[in-house]
């Protein structure tokens, strides 16, 4: 590989890494930092499926995005055998699978209802800011969660603190 070929691959990379930061997580996904990611590495997969479908992608994609990511974080992927997960899944993309398949990976393929009696970790606000991405202040009549600052959005912004009291005692 020369020089010029392997620039060329880094500048692609980047490319495929922004989309995904900017466009799908950011503003299709409503996550805007990676202390939402229960592992940075969940940008792997994610980064060479845009890069194979050079940057674009259908809302079909999206949803399909969506579930994984969640799945993906509440069954852990990437926090323990982060490379033969990462090796599986890469060769599942390499194939021309997708999202659909890389689910099937999963130990879990389903939202289990468990999944939210845990203790709250990143994979409990992931799913929050998704689910909330469009959320509308009542009051207001705008969108609210979207745009709040998220390095700043703690849990009781989004649960009253006395029902957070109520619920666990303490905050």
């Amino acid at each position: 590989m020369s020089a010029d070929d392997a620039l060329e691959f880094v500048q692609k990379t980047h490319s495929a890494l922004k989309y995904v930061c900017e466009k799908i997580l950011s503003e299709e996904l409503n996550i805007k930092g990676k202390r939402f990611l229960k592992s940075e590495y969940i940008l792997v997969p994610l980064s060479y499926y845009v890069y194979k479908k050079n940057l674009s992608i259908t809302p079909s994609n999206v949803e399909s995005i969506k579930r994984w990511l969640i799945l993906a974080s509440f069954n852990k992927r990437y926090t323990g055998r982060l490379e033969s997960d990462l090796k599986e899944d890469i060769e599942l993309l390499c194939e021309d699978k997708g999202f659909q398949d890389l689910i099937g990976k999963l130990g879990t393929q389903s939202i289990v209802e468990e999944w939210f009696d845990r203790p709250y970790e990143e994979e409990h606000l992931l799913t929050l800011m998704i689910l909330l991405r469009d959320a509308y202040d009542m009051r207001k009549g705008t969108v609210r969660l979207s745009s709040l600052n998220q390095d700043e959005l703690h849990i009781h912004h989004i649960f009253p603190k006395s029902v957070l009291k109520k619920c666990l005692g303490t905050i």
